[in-house]
């Protein structure tokens, strides 16, 4: 029978971070492109702020904060598109309808409107507080928990 993740006893490091998610064994591959991407993040961000994030991993993988800037700027992107878009529309339109236009111009107004949401949930995402600085930090953080718990396949 083949061990799929670590178990509470065989953790030395006490950050319980197996009873989230067990990691899987493995191939030498693998492990080459993990360590190839925590490289390559920690040359966008830095030595210092690596070696600070090493120390203390815990500090700067937060799930939970991520999973909150998205979910707001995708009830925002909602909001603002459902106002939005009839507006852009019925101005495309010379004042009239914009219904009338969107059914006239259907692929257009498909381009237009998956736009418009797609830079809105992006300004939003800014807005609420997502930073691509942090978001590497994160990264690297979870990059090198996975690399701390890694199991290799025989």
């Amino acid at each position: 029978m083949s061990q799929q993740g670590k178990t509470s006893d065989q953790f030395e490091l006490g950050d319980n971070s197996h009873l989230f998610r067990k990691q899987n064994k493995r191939t030498l591959h693998e492990v080459d492109t993990l360590f190839s991407r925590q490289e390559s993040i920690r040359k966008q961000i830095g030595n210092d702020r690596a070696d600070q994030i090493e120390r203390n991993p815990d500090l700067f993988c937060n799930h939970e904060r991520y999973r909150i800037y998205q979910h707001s700027a995708m009830f925002w992107t909602t909001v603002s598109s459902l106002v939005g878009l009839p507006a852009i529309f019925t101005a495309l339109n010379g004042g009239r309808g914009g219904s009338e236009w969107a059914r006239r111009n259907g692929r257009i107004s498909l381009v237009v409107g998956l736009s418009y949401a797609s830079i809105n949930f992006l300004l939003l995402n800014r807005y609420k507080g997502f930073r691509n600085d942090d978001y590497l930090c994160h990264l690297y953080a979870k990059n090198h928990k996975m690399l701390r718990n890694i199991l290799i396949k025989e």
